[in-house]
């Protein structure tokens, strides 16, 4: 990577850091603590659900992408097509588990969060597509774009007067779906079905050690959440 390329990926990490912690300041004080609390719960079970919905496949597609490996070559071109097949059925699955008895929340709240984190999938394995080619600027602008375009979709939200977590995801996936729908080149393939045993393989890897992070990282408040250590009360939110 070149030295043009660290700065922008830099920079474009402490702008999407900012950004977030802002919104996140907003999201406080608009929702109040109840409306916060379950918004926390959802978006911990989502980031966990965004690492299994993704699949390793952001790392992967920037790897074949830079350096194409001689094992995954006969897939090199479908292996786009292949992550949003195996990220949407990743979510058809996740949107039939239970989560009421574990997190307080309805399936409709939960089928919110897992179009959000579909969505948030794609940003990220375009991002991977685009730092494969060397594009780390166009990279950073990307992530940049998203987060501006949901949290304007967010804010938006909150002025028209949402009071609730579902609302937030809802206008976060509205954001990130009018950034994806603008340009052609910026939309997801067609979903591609197909066995590609090496290429399920190489990803599954990479998730793996994705998702013992994140769940290291998040299931602290899940798991308040789950045994009853919540001091908010679940049932009077969303």
């Amino acid at each position: 990577m070149k030295i043009k390329g660290v700065w922008a990926q830099s920079a474009g990490a402490l702008i999407n850091a900012l950004l977030s912690f802002a919104l996140l300041l907003i999201l406080a004080r608009q929702l109040g603590p109840l409306a916060f609390g379950s918004y926390s719960v959802l978006l911990n079970a989502g980031i966990i659900a965004l690492v299994a919905i993704e699949g390793g496949y952001p790392l992967l597609v920037y790897r074949e992408t830079a350096l194409a490996s001689e094992a995954l070559a006969p897939w090199r071109n479908r292996i786009p097509g292949l992550a949003v097949g195996s990220g949407l059925a990743v979510a058809l699955v996740l949107a039939m588990v239970p989560v009421e008895p574990w997190l307080g929340q309805d399936h409709k709240a939960w089928w919110a969060v897992l179009a959000c984190m579909a969505l948030v999938a794609w940003m990220n394995i375009y991002s991977g597509l685009l730092r494969g080619q060397g594009r780390f600027a166009a990279e950073a602008g990307w992530q940049i774009a998203g987060r501006l375009c949901a949290m304007a979709a967010i804010l938006a939200a909150l002025a028209l007067g949402a009071s609730s977590g579902v609302e937030v995801f809802v206008a976060w996936s509205l954001g990130l779906l009018l950034l994806i729908g603008v340009r052609k080149r910026h939309r997801p393939p067609l979903p591609v079905f197909e066995s590609a045993a090496p290429v399920r393989r190489a990803a599954l890897h990479l998730m793996l050690g994705q998702l013992l992070f994140v769940a290291l990282m998040r299931l602290d408040l899940l798991a308040l959440t789950i045994i009853g250590g919540n001091p908010l009360d679940r049932k009077s939110v969303v």
